[in-house]
């Protein structure tokens, strides 16, 4: 019986060796060489190999150093040829251009390859039929058409005569079909082309590059460390060279002039490599997988090398580029600190301060009159002897004196009614100087958002102007076949004309509405300035965001915000305060026009005199005194009209008018402002929730578009068909993109109705106006 179970034991542990053994799977890793780039992107491959196929399968990945090619011709050849034979490995995986490249070439394959770094198949000649490989034991991964539309797309960047590609030595070594293909390409349009081989040193690629070399090409430098391709770059640049990358973006962004490849996923790349494996492990034959790959292709510019190099691409090419600086200009701005600049900098302000200003001098002016009046006076005098001898002395033909007057108003109905309205315009000119400011804010607000309105209708034109290029290659490819007509070409090139003038247009929309913020900050309208993107997150507008999150949904509750804000608007109204004020004044001017009846005017006036000399006929009269006598008198005025016609009752019947009229005024503007703040936050809560639908019927258009476009790329759907839906969906995204920015103006609506823009607040404000807005919605509650 033991020797029964025991027997059992052993059988059910062959078994289950023997499925452990056949779900297991070793895989050998050919490298071309070092590199960090190839580390990152395998151990991504890794992680996603685990996730997808662990529950399945066992993988072990064989990283023998016969695998390592070390960036020699023979080394990466050995590599491969090992590979091949080792018995030990059930597959394998390539990490570099060049083995992937041989082992696609190899006659015959005696275990299932996948080659994921192809640069191009097409320009490297390798086994392609239906979009697979069509070769037992093969799969690879390609970018289709990938360096003929980069040489294509830099000559319109920069039509040179001389081009110098830089490559890896083992890949002129190794790939010959890449030389001669770009060879090939490059000479149809009478262009010269050098080959520079390039390791780890750059002065040894510098040293290779003629004097007629006028453009650069820049493949994969993967032997090169990241410090010695920056001084390459860097060199190419001082040389005034322009430069463009295979890898696009990523090198764009490191100082190259322009690449079209979008940033390398290496999530999607690792994600595709293990999909390929789990076929091939499940059965399939790698032949029959899909090779190629898409990418973005889209042409980016670097401007900061641009400005360096001196080199300017058409105002075409710049219609569907993206736009990249390394090093942002200073005049970048966030909407908090350009309000900031308003207020400080704005002509139309600063005038108003200085008006306020001058009305300062004029309160002091009318105090003045209050306090006392000196003055002195040296006086000389000659009269006829006739009258000098009948004056008994008194009036000497000859005399000199000085004499001093003092004068002090005691009290002016007038003079001091005068004073206090003048304070009141101060307080007047300071109110209207408010509104202005609230003014300028809203106008500096509503010029930044339509700034940021603006350049997403620029970059959403230039998309669709890209998927309309897209659909032309796509048609010129059908018609290659047979499967579109020429009109169909002329039609996408039609759509790409017209899609390029909205791109224009866009641009002179993004450029006028530039030069108008440039004007209201009094700035240089010559210089560009760079405004950060405002989203719903901005602190400033979290409160706010908040608020109606809260409140919308809920009609009475929005109906008590609504109230509180009409509360808050009406208590910080710069205009009802400068009507309260006016009103003041009248009454005061009333009082006043009262009191003139019957309050008089006083003032003390006194004067002291000295006589310096005196002469001539009557000096030794009978009745002369001691020629230096001092004379002095003080007196107090007081002066009362008794008549005046009739200006004093129509001062004051005017006044009262005037008064009557300001009073129907401000309920004028009471009103204005109630229903200013009402339809503003109607607007916004309308605004806000359309956001999210647009953004639905965005996703939903860009769906529907997708169909319809694979349907045209396979000849189930008509290019008109292709043409209403990219519009619909051109027309969603504009909605989507402008949904945000719409809600914004509303909300800067909002902020002037209420003046008050809570962007500006601190910390302490914000809480403060929450804690008013709680205590008010208690109080509706309540009530």
């Amino acid at each position: 019986m033991n020797k029964y179970k025991l027997c059992v034991f052993f059988f059910v542990l062959g078994i289950f060796q023997s499925l452990i053994a056949e779900n297991t799977a070793r895989i050998a890793v050919v490298r071309d060489g070092p590199g960090k780039f190839f580390d990152a992107y395998f151990l991504t491959l890794q992680n996603e190999i685990h996730a997808l196929l662990g529950k399945e399968f066992s993988i072990e990945f064989l990283e023998k150093k016969s695998y390592d090619g070390e960036w020699s011709s023979q080394g990466i050849l050995e590599a491969v040829k090992t590979a091949l034979e080792d018995p030990e490995a059930d597959l394998i995986l390539t990490l570099g251009p060049i083995s992937s490249h041989l082992l696609a070439l190899s006659p015959s394959l005696s275990k299932p390859v996948i080659a994921p770094f192809v640069i191009d198949e097409r320009i490297q000649g390798l086994p392609y039929h239906d979009g697979k490989s069509g070769k037992d034991q093969l799969t690879y991964i390609s970018y289709p058409n990938e360096v003929s539309s980069d040489l294509l797309a830099f000559y319109k960047v920069y039509p040179f005569k001389h081009l110098a590609v830089l490559t890896n030595a083992s890949v002129l070594e190794l790939m010959p079909q890449f030389k001669e293909e770009l060879s090939r390409i490059l000479e149809k349009r009478n262009i010269q082309v050098s080959f520079i081989p390039c390791r780890s040193d750059k002065q040894e690629v510098l040293d290779h590059l003629a004097e007629t070399v006028d453009a650069v090409y820049l493949t994969p430098l993967f032997e090169m460390s990241e410090g010695e391709w920056t001084e390459l770059v860097q060199e190419l640049n001082d040389r005034r060279l322009p430069t463009y990358s295979l890898r696009g973006l990523a090198e764009v962004e490191r100082g190259v002039l322009a690449g079209a490849a979008s940033s390398s996923d290496p999530i999607r790349w690792a994600r595709r490599v293990a999909l390929s494996l789990q076929s091939i492990l499940l059965g399939g034959n790698a032949a029959d997988l899909f090779v190629r790959m898409e990418q973005s292709h889209r042409l980016t510019i670097n401007v900061d090398t641009a400005n360096r190099i001196g080199i300017w691409p058409s105002r075409d090419v710049l219609l569907t580029a993206d736009i990249i600086q390394n090093f942002p200009s200073k005049s970048t701005h966030n909407l908090r600190s350009l309000l900031q600049e308003a207020i400080a900098m704005n002509p139309g302000l600063q005038a108003q301060s200085y008006a306020i200003a001058a009305k300062k001098e004029s309160t002091r002016k009318a105090r003045s009159r209050f306090l006392p009046k000196i003055s002195s006076k040296i006086e000389g005098r000659i009269i006829d002897q006739d009258r000098a001898s009948a004056g008994f002395g008194l009036f000497p033909e000859k005399q000199a004196q000085s004499s001093i007057q003092l004068s002090q108003l005691l009290y002016s109905e007038k003079a001091f009614a005068d004073w206090q309205i003048q304070v009141l315009l101060d307080e007047l000119e300071e109110r209207r100087f408010e509104d202005l400011q609230l003014d300028v804010l809203f106008e500096v607000g509503v010029a930044y958002l339509q700034i940021l309105s603006a350049q997403s209708n620029v970059q959403v034109q230039r998309d669709n102007v890209q998927a309309t290029m897209d659909h032309l290659e796509l048609a010129e490819a059908r018609e290659s076949v047979g499967a579109a007509t020429p009109s169909e070409i002329h039609r996408w090139k039609s759509e790409i004309a017209s899609g390029k003038n909205r791109v224009l247009q866009a641009q002179s929309d993004l450029e006028t509405v530039t030069f108008y913020l440039l004007q209201l900050l009094h700035m240089d309208q010559t210089v560009s300035i760079q405004v950060e993107d405002l989203t719903l997150d901005h602190p400033a507008l979290q409160v706010w965001k908040e608020s109606i999150e809260s409140y919308v949904d809920h009609e009475q509750n929005l109906r008590r915000f609504i109230d509180f804000e009409v509360k808050e608007a009406k208590r910080l109204s710069p205009l009802l305060q400068q009507i309260d004020i006016q009103m003041q004044i009248l009454r005061r001017k009333i009082v006043a026009a009262k009191r003139s009846y019957w309050v008089p005017d006083a003032g003390l006036v006194a004067e002291g005199a000295v006589e310096i000399s005196r002469g001539g006929e009557g000096v030794n009269s009978l009745f002369s005194s001691s020629p230096n006598r001092r004379t002095w008198k003080v007196g107090v005025e007081c002066t009362l009209p008794l008549y005046t016609g009739s200006s004093r009752s129509a001062e004051l019947e005017e006044s009262r008018h005037l008064l009557k009229e300001l009073e129907r005024r401000q309920v004028l503007v009471e009103d204005e402002i109630e229903r200013s703040v009402r339809s503003a936050i109607r607007q916004a809560s309308a605004s806000y929730s359309g956001i999210a639908l647009a953004k639905q019927g965005a996703e939903s258009a860009r769906l529907s578009y997708e169909s319809v476009r694979e349907g045209y790329s396979q000849g189930m759907v008509s290019l008109v068909d292709l043409i209403d839906v990219q519009n619909a969906m051109l027309v969603a995204d504009l909605t989507a993109e402008q949904a945000t920015y719409e809600f914004l103006l509303y909300l800067m609506r909002v902020y002037r109705a209420s003046n008050h823009f809570g962007i500006l607040d601190g910390d302490l404000e914000r809480l403060e106006w929450v804690e008013r807005l709680r205590n008010c919605m208690k109080e509706k509650e309540i009530g």
